[in-house]
Parts: structure tokens; sequence; C-alpha cells
């Protein structure tokens, strides 16, 4: 299946400062769950339990202390993460930035692949000028980088009465890679 994605430099919000890290998503600490409703947006991917794990736009998913969401503070994208803790450690925090995705570098190429996430790695692996991957190794294209900016998802989860929240911002005007490993709730199915 071929999808199409909207140009991203069509989109003034999509900016972006340092690899990985955009700079006009901004969220404060949850001060009444009853003012969080859950609202999935277009492009997401949802799992078996309707969790969006690619989310997009601008998703938000409550989860309230009796549900049991295997993948509840995870998302499928690669990613760069920060935690903290709040609130004298009742609140844990968990901010994921999207690293975008390597593609080939021919139009009509579809192969999509896992950016490296060590900081630094994409340049280094850029400099090395990769074969594509795709159609089984037999693509004479290279490797390039599409960067995803002006995205990001935080998780907000309180320890003490298991409520949680993540909200989602920004488009990403990219496709999804195939993922590398089976996620939990596909494992514990087989």
């Amino acid at each position: 299946m071929v999808k199409a994605y909207p140009n991203p430099e069509e989109d003034e919000e999509n900016n972006q400062e340092a690899e990985g890290q955009p700079t006009t998503v901004q969220w404060a600490l949850p001060s009444n769950p009853d003012d969080f409703h859950t609202y999935i947006d277009h492009g997401c991917t949802l799992d078996s339990q309707n969790y969006p794990i690619y989310p997009n736009g601008q998703t938000i998913f409550v989860k309230t202390p009796n549900m049991d969401i295997k993948k509840f503070g995870t998302v499928g994208f690669t990613k760069t993460l920060g935690v903290e803790k709040q609130s004298k450690n009742t609140w844990k925090i968990l901010q994921y930035y999207c690293l975008g995705v390597m593609v080939c570098n021919i139009d009509t190429c579809q192969w999509v692949g896992l950016p490296p996430t060590a900081p630094g790695s994409i340049s280094k692996l850029l400099a090395r000028k990769p074969k594509c991957k795709g159609a089984a190794g037999r693509c004479p294209g290279t490797v390039s980088w599409q960067a995803c900016s002006g995205t990001g998802c935080r998780f907000d989860i309180n320890k003490d009465t298991r409520w949680g929240l993540m909200r989602h911002r920004g488009t990403h005007y990219h496709p999804w890679p195939e993922s590398n490993k089976p996620h939990k709730l596909a494992q514990e199915e087989l």
C-alpha cells in the first residue's frame, strides 16, 4: 500500500532546532483528570486494544485505573526519550520525540527503515552512503534520512491512582517502518 504524505515544509508549526527535539510542543501536568477525554486523530495506527501505538495529530488517550492497556506508556516509532518525576514522586512523565525514518532516494522504492538512535549516529550512517535494502537488497538506491520535526508525545502517569494520560502533538509526514521486533501484546497472543 502506498500512502501520500503532505509536504512538511507547508506546515509552519513543524520547525526543529535539534535532531528529534520539537520546539512547538508544550504541556503541563494534568490538574483535573475529568478535563481529558480520549480522542483518536486521523493517521493513527491502533493495536488490538484500540490503543494508538503509532499516534498522530492531536491524539489524546486517557487510561483509567481499571483499564489494562498492555502498551500504555510506549509508542511504536523510533524516538528519543525523556523521563522525569514530579509532585513528590506521584507523577511519572515520559516524553517521546520521533526520530523520523530512513528512506530510499529512489521515489518508486517503498523501503522504509528505522533510524539509529545513538546521538550522532544518523550522520555517521549517512556519511557511509548506505545502499537501500529494498526489493530484497536489489534496489540500486541509497539511504537518506527523513527527519520528523514538530511532533512529540507525552505520558503523565499517576503512580498512586494508576490514572494515565497520553497526549500527542504534530503530524508525522512519513510512512511508518516495519517493526524490528513484535510488540508485547502480539507475543502474548501467540
